[in-house]
């Protein structure tokens, strides 16, 4: 993901977190308070993008994404940043390298959790 700045961490609270930079933070919200650490979610969302131009938009807890012309676009509902914030735009691979990290990142947690 060369376009796509994205930090995966687990906070205080042992919840996993994705921090992306300006302008793509919603994708970090998305991953964070829609999919969150769950695989099935994961493959939801997976299965919606295969069929994404007939099935419309996502829509999650805190944001809605949609797909057109190869780019994503997510708009967060909450976002306490001004709109260039709320919404991000990313080509199409981007967006699946972010899920395949996140989804690494679950795998890993698990991983860890199960010792």
């Amino acid at each position: 993901m060369d376009v796509v700045e994205m930090a995966i961490f687990v906070d205080e609270l042992g919840c996993l977190q994705a921090r992306a930079e300006y302008p793509h933070e919603a994708l970090g919200g998305f991953l964070s308070s829609d999919v969150q650490a769950s695989l099935s979610m994961c493959r939801r969302v997976r299965e919606w993008l295969a069929d994404a131009r007939s099935a419309g938009a996502f829509d999650g807890n805190s944001c809605t994404v949609t797909v057109d012309d190869g780019i994503v676009r997510i708009e967060s509902r909450y976002a306490e940043v001004d709109e260039s914030g709320r919404v991000c735009r990313l080509p199409l691979a981007d967006f699946h390298e972010a899920l395949d990290l996140w989804e690494a990142a679950i795998r890993a947690e698990i991983r860890r959790d199960n010792g």
